[in-house]
């Protein structure tokens, strides 16, 4: 048997987990932007952006839940199709091998769907493993070996799931000399993006902390945000009359933090509406 070297499948299974991933983005992404737009539609008299955020956070758990479902189902299609048609998913053609069974033969359909159901069963078993108390550690530890690094010192290079099917790795020998240079090229440029981007990490972070952006500002909640006006207005004007101030600084803050007002016009709009807290000419008016 022309076995296929014992790190091709690694490299295969994490091309293959990149190209799921990226789709999965996609997917969600598409499917909550879609939901925002039209909640947004939808519900124009919501005016409080705390409880629209809210809402907005319950609906992308949901979404998160159904998405999750339909990625796992997704995902097992992703490797019976490949696995059945021409026993290489896009990663094994990547690397130049396949899995076939030990006879040559492609597996079907629905005993490729089964094999990667049982790996993943097996993976949550294991991840699981590792939360008993006490013993946790010991039982996941060799779980882990057992599902994903047993092909190392089998002789036949299978984990546990390969041997339900008798599935082996082999070579794929029109595609491996091709794959050796574009396997090279794209781990150089894996480097390079990755050096880049951690440039770019410490660019944004010296940048963010020579223009003394505060964090807390800029993460800060609807209530965070009207309670810091609240503070910077009941600073900026000291009166005796305590309850006319704090009534003005609640009265301002309302308009600032209102979206639908122009902000052209906020100040106008303030001086209209929060007037009347004005008790005996004690709170002076904003210019």
């Amino acid at each position: 048997m022309n076995l296929a070297r014992k790190h091709s499948r690694f490299a295969a299974h994490l091309i293959d987990s990149i190209i799921l991933g990226l789709a999965n983005i996609l997917i969600f992404g598409i499917i909550f932007l879609v939901f925002v737009l039209v909640a947004g539609v939808s519900l124009p008299n919501i005016s409080n952006i705390e409880s629209f955020a809210e809402a907005v956070g319950i609906t992308f758990l949901i979404i998160a839940g159904l998405v999750s479902i339909l990625i796992s189902v997704a995902t097992v299609i992703y490797y019976a199709y490949y696995l059945s048609k021409n026993s290489q998913t896009p990663g094994m053609k990547f690397v130049g091998i396949k899995a076939q069974k030990e006879d040559g033969t492609s597996l079907t359909f629905q005993e490729a769907a089964i094999r990667y159901i049982i790996f993943s069963l097996l993976a949550f078993v294991a991840s699981g493993l590792a939360y008993i108390p006490y013993v946790g550690l010991f039982l996941y530890v060799p779980a882990v070996f057992g599902i994903y690094f047993w092909c190392l010192i089998d002789k036949k290079q299978q984990n546990i799931y390969d041997m339900i099917h008798h599935v082996i790795y082999v070579k794929d020998n029109e595609n491996e000399k091709r794959s050796k240079i574009i396997i090279g090229s794209y781990f150089g440029c894996g480097c390079l993006a990755f050096i880049l981007a951690i440039a770019a990490f410490f660019v944004v972070g010296l940048s963010t902390m020579n223009t003394g952006i505060s964090p807390n500002i800029v993460t800060e909640s609807y209530s965070q945000k009207s309670d810091r006006l609240q503070r910077e207005c009941m600073e900026a004007n000291e009166v005796k009359n305590f309850s006319s101030l704090s009534g003005f600084c609640r009265c301002t803050a309302l308009y600032e933090l209102d979206d639908k007002i122009p902000m052209n016009k906020k100040e106008e709009v303030k001086n209209q509406n929060c007037g009347f807290y004005r008790e005996s000419n004690q709170v002076p008016m904003e210019q």
